[in-house]
Parts: C-alpha cells; structure tokens; sequence
C-alpha cells in the first residue's frame, strides 16, 4: 500500500512537472523574437510617427484600462510605450526557460530592458521637450544624440537575439521572414 502511494504521489509530480510548460516554442518564438520587431521603429521614426499624432487621438493606460486622448507627450512615452516594453518583459518573464530555450530568454530580456532604460530616460526627456515646445532643431538634436548612443548597442543585442533564435525557429518549422535594420 505505501508504494502505491508513492507510485501515484510521484506519478502526480512528474504530471506537474511536465504540464508546468504550457508555451509552444512558436509561442517563445513570439514572446521572445517577434515582438523585437519594435526596435526597427527606435528613434527618429517612433518621434516621427509620435509629431504627426495629436494627443487627443494617443491611447494610454490607466489602471490597466486603454483609453483615448493623452494629455502629454510624456505621459503618452510614459502610460503606453514604457508599459507596452513592459508587458513585454513580464511576458517573456513568464516563460519556462529550459536549456534549449534559455539563451534566447535571456538575449531577448537584454535586449528589452535595454530599450526600457532608453524608454524610461531619453524618450521621456525629448517628450518633455516637445511638451515644452521646444525647437524643432533641439528636439532633432536630441533624438539623433539618442540615436548615435542607442544604436550601436541595439544592433548588437538584436543580432545576438537573432543568431540565436532564427536556428530555434528552422528547428522547430516556425517559418520566419527576417527583417533587417
């Protein structure tokens, strides 16, 4: 009677164990790789996008509700991008790293804390300036300076991302149409 026990109690931990996983490797694909894809808009095309936008027509987050109509720039940068980048973060968090997937967790978990120290210090500073209707020449100035100082680390970091993920997506049939920046 006390193997049984054992049998069924260990049987009802490797079930556990085994059912924890409950992400596809398209998902770690997705969570991990694909939401990258938002650094090609890094820069001068995210600020570019954001000027040609009122900010009545900008959702935001507030207490986890989307709603229409940001009051600021900043508070656009701070209640949508920031939250978005972190919502990433968290769900690349949630994933079960494993030995095949581990790499990736972590190359992409670099690569999106990167951006989000980048969200949380100069995309809010140059939306405070354009707030503050600063000069078109200044506000420039300020996103090329981000630009030469950001990009050579976020090129990097995405490689190191891709060199690992795109022979996880072959091996596993995710069928990926690559983009360079």
């Amino acid at each position: 009677m006390k193997s049984f026990r054992q049998i069924i109690f260990t049987l009802l931990i490797l079930v556990g164990l085994f059912s924890c996983n409950k992400h596809s490797p398209r998902d770690y694909f997705s969570y991990t790789t694909l939401n990258s894809n938002k650094v090609l808009r890094f820069g001068s095309p995210y600020f570019k996008d954001l000027k040609m936008h009122k900010l009545k027509d900008l959702p935001i987050v507030e207490n986890g509700q989307m709603k229409m109509g940001a009051s600021s720039y900043t508070e656009y940068v701070e209640k949508m991008t920031i939250y978005e980048v972190e919502m990433d973060i968290n769900n690349i968090r949630k994933l079960k790293s494993t030995s095949e997937t581990e790499k990736m967790i972590n190359a992409s978990l670099d690569l999106f804390s990167f951006i989000e120290e980048k969200y949380k210090t100069d995309y809010v500073r140059i939306a405070k300036m354009m707030d503050e209707n600063s000069s078109s020449e200044k506000i420039d100035s300020a996103i090329i300076d981000l630009e030469k100082r950001a990009m050579p680390t976020i090129n990097t970091k995405y490689q190191t991302l891709m060199d690992i993920a795109l022979p996880y997506a072959k091996e596993h049939d995710i069928e990926v149409h690559q983009v360079n920046f």
